[in-house]
């Protein structure tokens, strides 16, 4: 599947779980093509935030950003599966992607960049997509944040974890009693 944000619009639950596929250098097209999107980085005016209800960080826009907008690669720590297999690492700030066939766990928890700070929300103004944009399906489908509304200037920036990070999390307290 192709992206391109000038046509962008998706709501939360229509978001692919294959990855969308960039322009690459293989392209004919130029640098401006609308199908250059995630690759270019972050553009929006962020920030991370203390929340006052006791949630911890978490981050909001410091400008108006619009439905179909790209906010952020979430980006940590690239760890094997054996690597995973082998730790006792907690999966707070986990994410799952491919290296080709290979499936790979970003882990966010002691480096990463400001999405590591995005909460969850039962009504999310934002969506994870995975999307390529090396010359070659065996690249990194990078995990990426995109906006599914509108996002006024000063609202926090929310996704949803998903059905098995809380079912993880159920799991692991569970084990604690």
């Amino acid at each position: 599947m192709n992206f391109n944000q000038t046509l962008l619009g998706f709501a939360h639950e229509s978001l692919p779980e294959w990855p969308f596929m960039e322009c690459s250098a293989v392209c004919t097209c130029s640098l401006r093509c609308g199908n250059r999107v995630a690759q270019k980085g972050a553009t929006y005016a962020i920030e991370v935030f203390r929340t006052c209800d006791g949630r911890g960080w978490a981050v909001r826009a410091l400008r108006d950003i619009r439905r179909g907008a790209f906010i952020g690669e979430y980006t940590g720590e690239l760890l094997s599966d054996t690597e995973m297999a082998r730790s006792e690492r907690v999966d707070t700030y986990f994410f799952e992607t491919r290296v080709g066939k290979s499936l790979y766990t970003v882990d966010a928890r002691l480096y990463g960049n400001f999405t590591r700070f995005i909460n969850h929300s039962c009504h999310p103004n934002a969506a994870v997509a995975m999307v390529i944009w090396e010359a070659q399906l065996e690249k990194l489908n990078h995990i990426c944040i995109f906006a599914t509304e509108n996002i006024s200037k000063g609202d926090e920036i929310t996704i949803s974890y998903g059905e098995s990070w809380w079912k993880a999390k159920v799991s692991e307290r569970l084990q604690k009693h």
